[in-house]
């Protein structure tokens, strides 16, 4: 009897351990679009399409990837969207991979936020999060809408108070070449280039904290030019002579500009701007091997025309005027949507950074100038663009590299 109910025991013990479930155990499937589903034990990740505004310059993350997207570049290189977790239907039982193994959650795509403009009257940032870019900006001088020529982004464009916000989605995973660009285009549709990089993760902002650091290394280690380096950018030959008629008429004319303006910032602007719209880049001069004399103060207001060196003499000069401290830049310059992250050298160029309360802003009135001096002799005027104004230090260096930096005091070469 003692042995026929063990037995019984036994048997029951057997049946009941067969029918307890493994709760822990998990199902991974594909969904049905393709992508990989986890089953609902765990969490989904997601990706925000939408950008906080920022007014700092975030630092870029470094890239490996080697494809991207430009307009024109015909090669093919296929890079993945991030695989995204879900927990929607399950698909047929066919589809089941593995009732124990585990894919792993895609990893979270940190957005990254770069200024376009500081500018309070054109603020504008760019921020990407993998999946797409959000233009977001208020719609003055500086950001009047998207370019729709390029078939590869669909751009879509919505309001916020005062600002427009753009978001820029790829169509397809194909790209050209590891670097290319979209445009941003100002009020008067000049097209401004964002150039960006295609990394594993998505669309992103290529690293140029190298270009930036070399960049600040330059205006932190400014010189004073010396007195007659600087008479040879205020008279034509370089000689005391003219000098003092030069620059009263210099001050004049910042007088008339920063009329009724009150802080040194928008005096910066409305400078930068005159420069902009009332001098043309000589081609004649440039034909000639770019002559010292053209650089000048002199020959500017005599012919209304220069070369980039003297966009950027005539903008430190006017803001000397104003008592504005403007450090006149020497280096290499990119245009037509490239960067020096490319290896490209570049050619010679000049631009300003000036000082006010404590802060440097970057302009750049050659490059914002449209106007030119035809080796026919005839000037050709042209609605200025407003990109290079106040512009973001990441942005700006990927087509601006500095070597030298220097202050003219043009005032003190009067006194001796």
């Amino acid at each position: 009897m003692k042995r026929k109910y063990i037995i019984f025991i036994c048997t029951a013990a057997l049946l009941l351990s067969g029918c307890k479930a493994d709760s822990s155990s998990k199902v991974n499937v594909f969904s049905t679009n393709g992508t990989v589903s986890a089953s609902s034990s765990t969490k989904s990740t997601a990706v925000s399409s939408s950008a906080s505004k920022s007014t700092t310059e975030s630092s870029s993350s470094t890239s490996t990837a080697s494809s991207s997207f430009s307009k024109s570049e015909a090669s093919s290189a296929e890079t993945s969207q991030p695989v995204s977790s879900t927990t929607s239907d399950v698909p047929p039982a066919s589809s089941v991979i593995s009732e124990t193994s585990d894919v792993p959650a895609p990893p979270e795509i940190e957005t990254q936020t770069i200024v376009y403009s500081h500018d309070p009257k054109n603020a504008c940032t760019i921020t990407f999060d993998g999946a797409s870019i959000i233009v977001r900006g208020k719609s003055g001088d500086l950001l009047s809408g998207i370019s729709d020529d390029y078939p590869k982004l669909s751009v879509e464009s919505s309001t916020d108070g005062d600002e427009t916000v753009y978001t820029l989605t790829p169509k397809n995973t194909s790209f050209g070449q590891r670097y290319g660009w979209f445009y941003i285009l100002d009020k008067s549709n000049y097209k401004n280039y964002i150039f960006v990089e295609m990394t594993a993760d998505g669309i992103r902002f290529p690293d140029a904290s190298s270009l930036v650091k070399n960049n600040d290394n330059a205006v932190g280690s400014a010189v004073n030019a010396s007195k007659g380096k600087t008479l040879q950018y205020i008279t034509r030959n370089g000689k005391h002579d003219n000098a003092a008629h030069v620059l009263e008429e210099i001050k004049k004319i910042s007088d008339e500009i920063c009329e009724g303006i009150d802080s040194d910032y928008e005096k910066l602007r409305a400078i930068s701007y005159w420069v902009s719209e009332n001098i043309y880049y000589d081609r004649l001069a440039y034909s000639k091997g770019i002559p010292q004399e053209c650089l000048s103060l002199e020959y500017m207001l005599d012919n209304k025309s220069s070369v980039c060196g003297g966009y950027s003499n005539m903008t430190s000069a006017l803001c000397a005027a104003q008592g504005i401290r403007c450090l006149n830049i020497t280096g290499s310059g990119i245009i037509s949507g490239h960067s020096f992250l490319e290896g490209l050298a570049g050619g010679f160029h000049e631009w300003n950074v000036a000082e006010i309360d404590g802060e440097y802003i970057i302009v750049d009135s050659g490059w914002n100038s449209h106007n030119d001096f035809s080796l026919d002799g005839t000037f050709k005027n042209k609605p200025m663009s407003y990109k290079y104004f106040d512009i973001g230090k990441e942005l700006f260096a990927l087509d601006h590299k500095a070597q030298t930096a220097e202050y003219r005091d043009y005032w003190a070469v009067l006194e001796g």
